[in-house]
């Protein structure tokens, strides 16, 4: 890697100057970063001055990366390798803010996430594609990638779950950048909003932000209450593997 490339890549990626803007407060806040991949957005959290941040990535690959970054580029981040919805699901989880970006879409059940979070961090960022029927259908590969829709139930409102599977000959390549099963349940946008309704935020802001043909969206949101707040910060024990 290259320290003068992943600086100019962290100068084009503007969504973490839009999370400090967006969030009163941000420098304090104590940061749960979920699959950070290659670590280009945790140089761009620590940049603009936010408090201490754990971050958890579940492919090995990409978390080896993360500590070449971090070594680079001197970022104070706890990396940890392991499966972050296990992680959350620790009764003692909690952060001011759950940055997750690029993540809802690989799950098997992103409302149930999406709840957890609300119990987790009073304040949430999402980068994540979305499920547009019409422009899946038309989409040369990602049309191939989904098989059914199902319904699902939560606190009283039901949801739209449609499944796309990661292709066997996707899921060993070296660059595999997929969930850690071998599906994962896509949603709408409508859906999205009403899921973080439903986990108790209010939307600060969106933005627009499709890749490679496929509707995805920025978004910001917090809860009108303060998550609860351990002594010393979030955990940095081992996430589950």
């Amino acid at each position: 890697m290259d320290v003068e490339a992943i600086r100019d890549h962290d100068k084009r990626d503007i969504r973490p100057r839009w999370t400090a803007e967006t969030f009163p407060g941000f420098a304090n806040f104590r940061v749960l970063e979920l699959g950070p991949q290659d670590g280009f957005n945790t140089i761009g959290l620590e940049k603009f001055g936010t408090g201490p941040i754990v971050s958890i990535e579940a492919n090995v690959d990409s978390f080896l990366r993360c500590l070449i970054v971090k070594n680079l580029c001197g970022l104070r981040a706890t990396y940890l390798l392991g499966d972050f919805v296990a992680y959350l699901n620790q009764p003692d989880t909690s952060a001011d803010l759950i940055y997750a970006s690029g993540v809802l879409y690989h799950l098997q059940d992103p409302v149930a996430f999406l709840l957890r979070c609300g119990e987790i961090a009073s304040n949430i960022f999402l980068w994540t594609f979305l499920y547009e029927d019409e422009t899946i259908r038309a989409h040369p590969y990602e049309s191939k990638c989904f098989v059914e829709h199902t319904q699902v139930k939560a606190r009283g409102e039901t949801f739209s779950y449609h499944k796309r599977i990661y292709p066997p000959d996707t899921r060993f390549r070296p660059d595999y950048a997929g969930g850690i099963e071998s599906f994962a349940n896509w949603m709408t946008l409508p859906d999205i909003k009403r899921a973080l309704t439903l986990a108790g935020y209010t939307i600060r802001r969106t933005v627009d932000d499709s890749y490679s043909g496929i509707p995805a969206m920025n978004i910001w949101a917090s809860s009108d209450g303060d998550a609860p707040q351990p002594e010393n910060g979030p955990r940095t024990t081992k996430a589950a593997l």
